[in-house]
């Protein structure tokens, strides 16, 4: 009777023992599963980011680029003002000059 009751306590060692290294190897399944599924996000979340980056540098090089017409624009406009004020200045002495011209 010891006997058998030692063959059953070993036999249900041996399945609690069975049914714990099921656990555990799908416990390391689920594991690696998160593993990969982080790996995943990881990359998705690096690959937005470059993409973000990418849109950032594009905004600024836009800024830039309009900023640089904008001053162009007012550079163009200043010469053409000053060119006006020159011709301004040329019609006003032709004027001048042709009042003193003696009739």
């Amino acid at each position: 009777a010891n006997q058998e009751n030692t063959r059953t306590k070993r036999k249900h060692s041996h399945e609690v023992k069975d049914k714990l290294t099921e656990e555990v190897v799908r416990l390391r399944e689920v594991w690696a599963d998160s593993q990969e599924q982080e790996a995943m996000w990881e990359t998705k979340f690096n690959e937005m980011q470059a993409v973000s980056t990418h849109h950032q540098q594009e905004i600024v090089r836009i800024q830039a680029a309009s900023e640089k017409g904008r001053l162009s624009h007012a550079n163009v406009v200043k010469e053409l003002q000053e060119e006006i004020r020159i011709l301004n200045q040329d019609i006003e002495e032709l004027s001048a000059g042709s009042d003193r011209t003696p009739s």
